[in-house]
C-alpha cells in the first residue's frame, strides 16, 4: 500500500513539473490569447491527472481493505477450528474424563478445597478444563475467533460444565479465571437462541456425567 502511494505521488509530481515547465517556457514565446489557452489546457490536464491518481488510489485502497478483511476472516476461522480440535483432542478428552471422575468421587468442595485436599497432580485436569474456557473467552473478547461458530461448537458443553462444575465449584472463588468464566456464560446467554439455551439447560440437569465428553 505504501509503495502504491509513493508511485502515485511521484507520477503526480512529475506530471505537474512537466506541465509547469511547458507553461513557463511557452509563455515567453507566445501572445496573450495563446497564454490563456495554454493555461486552460494546463489546468484541465492537471485536473485529469488528479482525478486519475485519486481513482487509482481509491481502487488500490479498496483492494487492500478487501484483502485485509479476507485475511482477518481466515485467521479467525482457523483459530476457531484450532480451539475445537484441541477441545476434542485425545489429551483433552482424557482430561475431561478425569474431571468427571474427580467430581463424582468428590461431591463436595470448590477448586481450592479440592486442590488443598488432593494436591496438584490429581486436580490438574480441573485447571486444564477451566483454562481452556478462559482462553476461549479471551479470544471472543478480542475478536480472534469466528463468533457465529462459537455457539454451535462450544455452547452446549459449556452449559453442561457450568451447571455441573463451574457454578458451584469455581464461581465463589476470588480467582481471575472466575471472571472469564462468568463473562463467557454471559456471552452465551446473550448470543445463543432461547431454544438452544433451554435445550442445553435441560440436558445439563438430566444427562449423566459421561455425556460431557461427547
Amino acid at each position: 500500500m505504501k509503495k502504491t502511494t509513493f508511485i502515485l505521488s511521484a507520477l503526480l509530481a512529475t506530471t505537474f513539473a512537466l506541465l509547469l515547465w511547458v507553461l513557463m517556457d511557452g509563455f515567453s514565446q507566445i501572445g496573450s490569447a495563446k497564454k490563456y489557452e495554454l493555461a486552460f489546457s494546463f489546468l484541465t490536464s492537471l485536473i485529469g491527472v488528479l482525478v486519475a491518481a485519486g481513482l487509482a488510489y481509491w481502487f488500490a485502497l479498496k483492494q487492500f481493505s478487501i484483502q485485509k478483511e479476507q485475511e482477518v476472516a481466515e485467521n479467525k476461522l482457523a483459530a476457531t477450528i484450532d480451539h475445537h480440535n484441541y477441545f476434542n483432542s485425545h489429551d483433552m478428552l482424557a482430561c475431561r474424563g478425569q474431571v468427571e471422575r474427580l467430581l463424582y468421587e468428590n461431591p463436595e468442595g470448590d477448586f481450592q478445597k479440592l486442590y488443598d485436599r488432593l494436591g496438584e497432580e490429581r486436580t490438574r485436569s480441573l485447571f486444564v478444563l477451566s483454562r481452556f474456557y478462559q482462553r476461549l473467552q479471551i479470544s471472543i473478547e478480542n475478536d480472534l475467533v469466528e463468533e457465529r461458530l462459537v455457539v454451535p461448537l462450544f455452547g452446549e458443553l459449556f452449559y453442561w460444565w457450568h451447571e455441573k462444575c463451574f457454578s458451584s465449584r469455581l464461581m465463589g472463588l476470588n480467582w481471575g479465571m472466575c471472571d472469564n468464566i462468568k463473562k463467557l456464560k454471559d456471552w452465551f446467554d446473550n448470543n445463543a437462541s432461547e431454544e438452544d439455551k433451554k435445550k442445553w439447560k435441560e440436558r445439563a440437569k438430566e444427562s449423566p456425567a459421561s455425556q460431557a465428553s461427547t
